[in-house]
């Protein structure tokens, strides 16, 4: 899993030590009925229901969820979420082959609790235990089935749907699990869902009947859905930005990076092409964390960037090799690396080579470093700057630039930790404080990514579906939905 698509099915099917609210993105009880931090902020215990309950009918117990996060961070499954747990004692040393999982702060001392010893203070724990990295798997399902124990009548889930069909590439059918705790709530009994990128495709499926909740709306039919009772929008907590793959000789340059950055007209870009509500981004965090003010990145200046670009000693772009801009083939994407390929060229000199590839494609080039410039989109986690600013550490499995700074890593590292006798508000302003000088680093000094614009919500729900709630981060509560007449 690496996408939001994947991550609402993960959590239909699974259900983490904790749930975030739908609307307020607060965590509450999900696995476990109750949960608590230590004065120090240095623990965390998590008291299990008594009555959770795998679709097989065997009890869920804190010993499933310690042996799926050591899986995790078990150096052979080489999960590139790994680092979402480097706050727990012991966790970056294991995932990096140091030392055995006994070493790990993740314990079990009885069948209802799982205490997690911290390194440090990590605030956001709680909101981190509902993320599908997180969530457990069952131990005989994938030692009996390997790596085809997510096949129907092998997988083993503790949500509140099982897995009733896989039709590879056609549809996935979610039945409301039987043994799960919250089975007497009504609710829809079955979810089926389809895998079609194509926005366009999206829209004909529901506008035909065909289905009742799309996730994706074509820009230029926005105009048309605003007014529409069915259609909902609303602020996401991601970004849109460029990854430049700095292990290019010819992107090797940091003022290079930055003049690419000043060329590019993001006011425009949103309100002329994407015309969806979109807002300019010029941070890579994007609002909506109380009490971090992102940095203010770099502005759409084309005489500046030209200088730039003529003092990296390629005048009018003299010098520099057709760069390819990598993109997932879909038509939002089409039109701004359209945009960004005119601008580049007009006000630089720069020749951009489009270069559409189908997601998962796109998704191995970036891993792979194959590529030069590759527009990507990143949503938020948990709601914390860490959430993106963690991604391009030295080492981490979502960097996909070939950037490692030792001042960015350090500035990292310096917010984790509260000082000796740090009382906990002045630590959280100091470390916002220093989460914005590596913010400033990243997106300004060395620009390895490029922010461009920060996406909405778009969805369209049939008047009949009941218990719908769009959030910032994407997701959807399925087991919320009720089913009324279709049209």
């Amino acid at each position: 899993m690496t996408g939001v698509a994947e991550a609402r099915i993960a959590t239909a099917l699974f259900e983490g030590l904790t749930r975030l609210d739908p609307e307020t993105l607060l965590p509450g009880p999900a696995a476990a009925e109750r949960f608590a931090v230590s004065p120090d902020g240095l623990s965390v215990t998590f008291h299990l229901r008594p009555d959770g309950r795998w679709s097989d009918g065997s009890p869920v117990t804190a010993e499933d969820f310690r042996w799926s996060f050591l899986r995790v961070l078990d150096p052979r499954t080489a999960s590139p979420y790994a680092g979402l747990l480097f706050g727990v004692r012991g966790a970056r040393d294991r995932q990096r082959k140091r030392t055995d999982e006994n070493s790990v702060g993740i314990e079990a001392p009885d069948a209802l609790t799982l205490v997690v010893r911290l390194e440090r203070p990590v605030p956001y724990f709680a909101s981190l235990a509902a993320f599908a990295t997180l969530l457990p798997v069952n131990r005989s399902a994938v030692e009996r089935h390997g790596d085809r124990w997510t096949r129907p009548g092998h997988i083993v889930t503790n949500g509140p749907f099982v897995l009733e069909e896989w039709s590879f590439y056609r549809h996935l059918v979610l039945r409301r699990s039987p043994s799960y705790h919250g089975r007497d709530v009504a609710g829809a009994e079955r979810i089926r869902l389809h895998p079609v990128p194509d926005p366009n495709t999206q829209f004909n499926l529901y506008e035909t009947g065909a289905a009742d909740i799309v996730f994706s709306v074509p820009s230029p039919i926005l105009h048309r859905l605003r007014d529409r009772p069915d259609f909902r929008t609303g602020p996401r907590f991601a970004t849109a930005f460029l990854r430049v793959n700095i292990t290019r000789p010819s992107l090797a340059s940091a003022a290079v990076r930055r003049a690419l950055s000043l060329a590019i007209d993001r006011e425009t870009l949103c309100s002329r092409i994407l015309r969806g509500g979109e807002r300019p981004a010029y941070s890579l965090v994007p609002p909506g964390v109380a009490g971090y003010d992102p940095p203010a990145g770099r502005t759409f200046e084309p005489a500046a960037a030209a200088e730039l670009l003529a003092s990296a000693g390629h005048p009018g772009g003299r010098g520099l090799p057709a760069l390819g801009l990598l993109f997932p083939d879909n038509p939002e994407y089409a039109a701004a690396a359209t945009v960004l390929q005119h601008d580049l060229r007009e006000r630089l000199g720069v020749d951009i080579r489009l270069d559409p590839r189908e997601w998962k494609v796109s998704l191995a080039a970036q891993r792979a470093l194959d590529y030069d410039l590759c527009l990507a989109q990143w949503i938020g986690d948990y709601p914390d700057p860490t959430t993106f600013l963690d991604c391009f550490a030295a080492g981490s499995g979502n960097n996909r630039t070939g950037f490692a700074s030792a001042a960015y890593d350090t500035l990292l590292e310096r917010a984790a930790t509260p000082e000796p006798g740090e009382p906990p508000e002045a630590w959280i302003r100091r470390r916002f404080g220093l989460l914005a000088e590596a913010e400033a680093l990243l997106v300004g000094d060395e620009a390895p990514v490029i922010p461009l614009w920060h996406p909405t919500t778009r969805f369209l729900v049939a008047p009949a579906v009941q218990g719908f709630a769009a959030n910032a981060l994407g997701l959807v509560s399925f087991v919320d939905l009720r089913a009324g007449e279709r049209r």
